[in-house]
């Protein structure tokens, strides 16, 4: 990845992490230290939150930050563990990675909602869509700073 592009999806997980002030981020997949490093300070400048680094931790992850390097079965798997209202970043889904279509099809299914943004080497913002009836907007980190700003269309 150009050291501009890194730059620049550091600072988007930054500003995320600072925006949506999850109370859990997990880390999944081969991702680049100076990520790690940008949501690390960000969830310090919060003030609180917790970073994992594992698929095996990500349950009732409030954010997901992975590659587009996933398998379908993978992705969805990820998407199932991430709490409902939940947000999940792709980085690097760029046209030809699977995990993007992968997204792609969740997203017709009604299983998610997505943003494809022109970050670094594509980024895919993904909100799990919530399940149980009469869910209220509000009750996770995410869905509070968002305010289900990911709608379908």
């Amino acid at each position: 990845m150009h050291r501009n592009n890194q730059a620049e999806t550091a600072e988007f997980l930054r500003s995320l992490v600072i925006g949506i002030k999850p109370d859990l981020v997990a880390l999944t997949g081969p991702l680049l230290d100076a990520d790690a490093l940008a949501i690390a300070d960000a969830l310090k400048s919060n003030g609180r939150g917790k970073l994992v680094s594992s698929e095996e931790n990500a349950s009732g992850a409030d954010l997901t930050v992975t590659t587009g390097e996933h398998t379908e079965q993978e992705l969805r798997r990820l998407v199932s563990a991430t709490q409902e209202g939940g947000v999940i970043v792709i980085l690097g889904a760029a046209p030809k990675l699977p995990g993007r279509e992968t997204a792609l099809a969740m997203e017709r299914e009604g299983i998610i909602s997505m943003l494809l943004l022109p970050i670094g080497g594509g980024v895919a913002l993904i909100q799990k869509r919530g399940q149980k009836a009469g869910k209220h907007a509000g009750s996770t980190p995410a869905e509070r700073a968002l305010g289900g700003i990911i709608q379908p269309y």
